[in-house]
């Protein structure tokens, strides 16, 4: 009973932390759109926007590897016994 408060409680907190990652996804894909939006306007790629995107996609490279991290952490989760 115990092992499974535990497991639950820790289910709860990789979830918490998924839900936060995805909304950073998301605000990623605005600022991109919003990136993108500009660099029409302009009509050029300025080393100012393309430092952005740069950055941009690291940011979104990085928020991956962490969702990536969290969904195995859930998975090694639901398999323990």
């Amino acid at each position: 009973m115990k092992d499974n408060k535990k497991k639950l409680e820790e289910w709860i907190k990789i979830d918490v932390l998924l839900q936060e990652k995805l909304k950073d996804l998301e605000a990623l894909e605005f600022q991109k759109e919003e990136i993108l939006t500009r660099a029409e306007k302009m009509k050029s790629l300025t080393q100012e926007i393309q430092d952005e995107m740069n950055k941009s996609i690291l940011m979104y490279e990085n928020l991956a590897k962490e969702v990536s991290q969290l969904k195995e952490k859930a998975k090694l989760l639901k398999n323990k016994n």
